[in-house]
């Protein structure tokens, strides 16, 4: 059946959210019509039938949702290519943490630009379809998208994209537990941009390379990094999760500060779903390590309610369990490093489920807080105000 996850969304949507609802079947009928006009033998959309689509898309509330649906649906009379158009509202789709029906758009996006022949949009759509499917814990499928992404990127001459692919590809296997085959890629992606003088797959390789040494304890080495994808990265998007990633770091070597500067910037500006609700996981946490206990129960009370994603919502009861064991709260602990196991479990989320099982052991997932830090070396303090700079300038 063509658009399963939108009538399955459809069919779960809750009776006191009717703007939901709305706004589901709004995209749903739209590319319904999408979908007729791709398959030709099929007769086209009348006038009628798309003047009865735009009349329930206008009904939506001004934003970006129905702007883009708008833009799709002047595309059908006009015979215009629709595929950027698609993939464009998938984004929107992203930002709003539907990722499974952002998916199917997705591919209804690849679909219409093989029938246009937009080649170059495939590897896109492709990395995006792979970074839903992580979202929702389906890493598998993750990779072997971008391994159809990273063929199409080299068949067409798109090196620029091919990285960007390679870098996605790395974090997956990085929740797979893969973490020696995540460095490698990640480095390769580094030399192999910097020789071709790409500065969007560099700025996400310095990223996530910087990431990775983080967890492998290189801390100040990866501010450093850090602060060399800062100098590069300019998408305002991937600019709040390389704060936000950069924030965790530095909350391990105890630049409190910076961390929360860099976690509450990323939470109240990011339109991105999974950055925003990652920034306020990161803030529960630091609140935890710092026994702030009235804070962390805000930030508890704020995401708890949430409906998160499989490796959102494993990585917020984790951190929240670690931070109940230090309270001396172990029965709230223990439930919650069940609930962390069983979503690590049923999506194969290594990392999580490793972690969430030596906490359950009695064991933490890191030592005890670091000392507030008040000296540092140079080209780390650049990094800190390098944070300060853009934090306190919008």
């Amino acid at each position: 059946m063509r658009h399963r996850p939108f009538f399955e969304r459809l069919a779960a949507v809750d009776p006191e959210t009717p703007w939901e609802w709305e706004t589901l079947s709004a995209g749903l009928v739209t590319l319904r019509l999408v979908d007729r006009r791709l398959d030709r033998p099929v007769a086209e959309p009348t006038a009628v039938e798309i003047a009865a689509v735009r009349s329930s898309v206008r009904r939506l509330p001004e934003g970006p949702t129905r702007r883009v649906l708008q833009a799709i649906l002047d595309t059908i009379p006009k015979d215009q290519p629709v595929a950027e158009k698609l993939a464009a509202y998938g984004a929107v789709l992203e930002d709003e943490g539907e990722f499974y029906v952002a998916s199917d758009v997705y591919s209804l996006a690849i679909e219409a630009a093989r029938t246009e022949g937009a080649l170059a949009i495939l590897p896109h759509c492709l990395d995006r379809i792979g970074f839903v499917a992580r979202q929702r814990g389906f890493v598998d499928d993750a990779l072997r998208a971008y391994e159809i992404g990273r063929v199409i990127s080299a068949e067409i001459g798109d090196i620029n994209g091919a990285l960007k692919i390679d870098v996605a590809a790395a974090n997956a296997f990085l929740w797979k537990g893969e973490v020696g085959l995540a460095r490698d890629v990640l480095e390769q992606t580094v030399k192999s941009a910097r020789r071709k003088s790409l500065p969007e797959p560099l700025a996400l390789a310095l990223h996530d390379l910087a990431t990775l040494s983080a967890r492998e304890g290189d801390y100040d080495g990866a501010l450093v990094l850090f602060g060399q994808a800062l100098e590069i990265q300019t998408d305002p998007a991937r600019l709040m999760r390389l704060l936000g990633d950069l924030g965790i770091c530095a909350m391990h070597v105890g630049l409190y500060d910076t961390a929360r500067d860099a976690f509450r910037f990323a939470f109240e500006n990011s339109a991105r779903f999974d950055t925003k609700w990652t920034s306020a996981i990161n803030l529960m946490e630091l609140h935890g390590l710092r026994e702030e206990w009235e804070e962390f129960d805000r930030w508890v009370a704020i995401i708890e309610p949430s409906a998160l994603p499989p490796a959102l919502a494993a990585s917020f009861h984790l951190h929240a369990a670690e931070a109940e064991q230090r309270r001396g709260h172990h029965e709230r602990a223990g439930a919650l490093l069940l609930i962390a196991g069983d979503i690590a479990d049923r999506h194969d989320l290594a990392e999580i489920r490793d972690q969430a099982r030596r906490t359950e052991r009695g064991r933490s997932m890191r030592d005890a807080p670091a000392p507030a830090r008040t000296t540092v070396p140079d080209n780390v303090a650049a990094v800190a105000l390098q944070v300060r700079a853009i934090t306190a300038s919008r």
